[in-house]
């Protein structure tokens, strides 16, 4: 089975939240499932964007939001699968309502992966097919990284979201994946 790394398109100008309300989560290297978990059902968050700023389907720099749309989707593939509403209000541009999805986090890392010299930066991603098994969408644990499956990214491209950034993923091979 393929995998994919899911993330906001790079060539994007994402808005930012403001600092007073991401500083909640500033001892966090990482937003964790636990993290997410503890948000209030509906988050107002300022942020700063200008002309060049696009609201697309999904925002990965900071937390991992995903638009409305693209969470309802989500949950067709795992029904299970909690969302918070993020409300991106800017002053000169309105607001936003995404949905902050509580992506279960799977210690899937193989031991091939290969880091750069500093040891926490991916250089290249290689997940373990047996920890995998057959999930649909997850986090890789302890990395800002979300994954999906082939037939959940087929299925985000047949919609035309915006600001979609899919780079395969390296499978170690397993018998039943």
């Amino acid at each position: 089975m393929n995998y994919f790394i899911l993330s906001q398109d790079s060539r994007v100008v994402a808005p930012r939240i403001k600092y007073e309300d991401m500083k909640k989560y500033s001892n966090a290297i990482h937003f964790t499932y636990q993290l997410a978990k503890a948000m209030q059902p509906m988050n107002i968050f300022q942020v700063t964007a200008d002309e060049l700023t696009d609201f697309t389907d999904i925002l990965s720099e900071q937390l991992f939001l995903v638009s409305a749309d693209m969470g309802k989707l989500f949950q067709l593939y795992d029904p299970d699968l909690k969302l918070k509403t993020a409300v991106m209000f800017n002053r000169k541009f309105g607001h936003h309502t995404y949905k902050i999805p509580l992506l279960r986090e799977v210690d899937c890392m193989s031991e091939k992966t290969e880091f750069y010299p500093d040891n926490r930066t991916i250089k290249h991603l290689m997940l373990d097919g047996e920890k995998i098994k057959k999930r649909k969408l997850f986090k890789v644990k302890d990395k800002d990284i979300v994954i999906i499956r082939m037939d959940v990214a087929e299925s985000i491209l047949r919609r035309y979201f915006t600001g979609i950034q899919l780079e395969h993923v390296a499978i170690t091979e397993t018998a039943d994946v």
